[in-house]
């Protein structure tokens, strides 16, 4: 453990939870530990992402990161854990300000085999080197047989639907006011119109501000050996970055 630092440490006798905040010394991660008498063990790394723009970028970033790493080179390493690992829980959320990477199970080995594949997956994409995985759910240029010319992508065809609903273009354009000058006043999941001008450049400028150790919390919940994670942690991830200012 001399890795980290144990900023704090404080008993919820009541809920029957003993909380634990450390630090990675060298890269500035927070992991935050809940230990609890519960066999359902919860991982989740999270980054903050504020928007620059309705570009959609950080919700294009989610998507991307679960195309396959430098560990699981396979195309879908999601939806593989979905159809064969024991998982009670698995997904991945884009908020305003965040973006989410979550999974729980009951079988030690896989919940320790699941939580790897999403810290490979956030720290080691493969999208960093193939921009067609970028193209694939971004968007790309598509050309029909009667040489037509059209934007497709998974992000910006998912928020074509979402945007034609009336309630969500009344909300996002009180945002826009509401939050003026803040990160709040763009569409984080992004605009159609918005996304289509992103460009490979802008979306790797931003996994390297954002996706990095001193940028995450990482939290770990239930009844489990917090030292095997923590030696995993620092020696496959942690300890390849050093801390910075943000």
């Amino acid at each position: 453990m001399e890795k980290y630092i144990l900023i704090k440490n404080k008993k919820y006798e009541k809920l029957g939870l003993d909380v634990f905040l450390y630090e990675h010394k060298k890269s500035g991660a927070r992991i935050n530990y809940i230990k609890a008498d519960d066999k359902n063990k919860t991982f989740a790394i999270a980054f903050k992402t504020p928007p620059e723009s309705s570009k959609g970028i950080s919700h294009i970033l989610e998507h991307s990161v679960l195309n396959g790493s430098k560990k699981y080179r396979t195309k879908e390493p999601f939806m593989d854990m979905i159809g064969s690992s024991l998982q009670t829980f698995l997904n991945a959320m884009t908020y305003p300000d965040k973006t989410v990477y979550p999974v729980a199970s009951e079988n030690d080995k896989d919940f320790f085999n699941l939580q790897d594949v999403y810290l490979d997956a956030v720290f080691n994409p493969r999208v960093l080197d193939k921009e067609e995985i970028f193209l694939q759910e971004g968007k790309s240029i598509k050309i029909d047989e009667d040489g037509n010319f059209s934007i497709s992508g998974v992000v910006y065809n998912e928020m074509k639907g979402a945007t034609t609903n009336p309630d969500t273009i009344i909300i996002n354009e009180i945002n826009k006011y509401l939050y003026k000058n803040s990160c709040y006043q763009y569409v984080s999941g992004g605009n159609p119109y918005d996304i289509s001008k992103l460009s490979y450049g802008e979306f790797l400028d931003y996994y390297n501000r954002f996706y990095h150790p001193s940028n995450a919390q990482i939290f770990y919940y239930g009844d489990m050996d917090i030292e095997k994670y923590l030696e995993n942690l620092d020696v496959e991830y942690l300890s390849h970055y050093e801390k910075k200012k943000l």
